[in-house]
């Protein structure tokens, strides 16, 4: 069985937290960690790397972005193209590529709730592990980020400004350098058995993270995408703890 380690007991400005499927855990015990089970993780699929986020502002950062980029996959040109005939679709991946860069797309609370509905569903189905990697080793701090590197070759093209968007604040778009959220390894890399431990809590019925609205309602006035993750880690019997559909839905209802 893959070590545990309670969320109380690390140090959670810098600890390497990486998310995955728990169906893939058994996988992970017996073949470690390798950018096959880790794909979910990747906003680029193509990858072979192992993404991780550093600390908790970490985490809440890539979630973040995460959401955008689901938003875009669900309603971008991919999902046009295979719902529209050739007549339509020139049209509307014009119209959705203005909205999405002009960031209408958050003003429309029909389309974030179906993204915030496939997100809560998708929560109860992985957990985090805190990967033991160092730079040097396991990755370069100073590696180039591969979606920064794929399309900020032209800032004037629409892949460029919807990545741009997807990105946001988090980042500096023109730099190709990774940011702490998107960490990953070297290419090819894996992570030893050995060097993973699954995030627990001894309490199942504790309150995880005290949610202070406080930072939350700020952040959406300034019309910021918040993340409030639903899944949290499993305690140490394999239970699975989250938040609860009320509360994380009453925060989500909270973007108008």
């Amino acid at each position: 069985m893959l070590r545990r380690v309670d969320l109380q007991d690390l140090e959670l400005s810098r600890a390497y937290f990486h998310f995955n499927q728990i169906s893939n855990l058994g996988r992970i015990e017996k073949d470690n960690l390798t950018s096959k089970q880790a794909d979910c993780s990747a906003l680029l699929k193509e990858t072979r790397r192992i993404y991780f986020s550093t600390g908790v502002s970490g985490i809440l950062k890539f979630h973040d972005v995460y959401l955008k980029w689901r938003m875009n996959e669900i309603f971008g040109k991919k999902a046009i193209e295979n719902k529209y005939d050739d007549n339509l679709k020139k049209t509307k991946i014009y119209e959705w590529n203005r909205t999405f860069i002009t960031k209408e797309y958050k003003k429309d609370d029909y389309r974030k709730n179906i993204v915030f509905t496939k997100y809560y569903h998708d929560m109860l189905e992985y957990c985090y592990m805190v990967l033991n990697v160092s730079n040097g080793c396991d990755y370069n701090r100073l590696e180039y980020d591969e979606i920064k590197t794929k399309f900020n070759h032209d800032e004037d093209s629409t892949d460029y400004l919807i990545m741009k968007e997807i990105y946001g604040e988090y980042s500096n778009f023109d730099s190709k350098i990774m940011d702490s959220w998107n960490m990953s390894t070297f290419r090819g890399r894996y992570v030893a058995t050995k060097d993973i431990r699954v995030v627990t809590l001894d309490n199942k019925d504790a309150n995880v993270i005290d949610i202070k609205t406080d930072r939350i309602l700020k952040e959406l006035k300034e019309e910021k995408i918040v993340i409030i993750a639903g899944f949290q880690g499993v305690t140490r019997d394999n239970n699975i703890t989250t938040l609860g559909r009320r509360r994380l839905w009453h925060y989500c209802n909270s973007f108008s």
